[in-house]
């Protein structure tokens, strides 16, 4: 029989589970993340730039450790995902970010990005201020396919709702060609209400796909 998971906010014990599902998330079945293909990172440099964020504990974006709740079966992580309300703070998460990345990795190397990430901005959809964003979701392989994303939004859901007992909208971005990762967050309830495209030649070099979904 299995065992049923549970969910808890994260602690910093479990940053190195969370730095492999971030990894894991960006790559999303690639060899290499965005980030590495941006910004010109091996492995040690990813995680090296994720240790570094995580150092500046900035709330209000993924980025960030209280950000995330974790699956757990007993007492080892095996899913998780960072939820966060957009907008609750002085500055859109898509701004903190950018300045958490380019404090960690520096001038010279965040310019080695500009351009890519100019690219990336025929095909983003902006995250609606209010609404609880979903973002690295990540299940060990071992646990897929017993609806631990469906569980995991719930739990994520309440905790939200707890804390802001106005909220009425949940959102999560993806790629206009994940199908697997679709068919997951319709199952948890989401419906498709937006999507993009780009016929640019760079985007697939950058991403999974040719356009986001929301």
């Amino acid at each position: 029989m299995k065992r049923m998971l549970t969910f808890r906010r994260s602690v910093p014990t479990d940053l190195q589970f969370i730095t492999e599902a971030i990894i894991n998330a960006e790559r999303s079945g690639r060899e290499r993340s965005l980030y590495e293909l941006v910004f010109r990172l091996d492995e040690l440099g990813l995680r090296k730039l994720v240790a570094d964020v995580f150092e500046e504990d900035l709330p209000d974006s993924e980025l960030c450790l209280e950000s995330f709740i974790v699956g757990v079966d007993e007492g080892t992580p095996v899913a998780a995902c960072a939820g966060w309300i957009e907008g609750s703070g002085m500055h859109s998460s898509n701004m903190l970010k950018s300045l958490l990345l380019q404090r960690a990795l520096g001038a010279e190397t965040w310019s080695r990005g500009v351009a890519s990430l100019k690219a990336l901005e025929a095909i983003d959809i902006p995250r609606e201020a209010g609404a609880l964003q979903i973002e690295s979701v990540y299940v060990h392989p071992s646990y897929r396919g017993r609806k631990v994303v469906a569980a995991m939004f719930s739990e994520l859901l309440r905790s939200a709702k707890r804390a802001t007992p106005e909220l009425t909208k949940a959102q999560i971005l993806s790629m206009l060609e994940n199908t697997s990762s679709a068919r997951a967050f319709q199952s948890a309830g989401f419906l498709q209400v937006r999507s993009t495209r780009s016929d640019s030649p760079e985007i697939p070099k950058l991403v999974p796909g040719t356009g986001r979904i929301l």
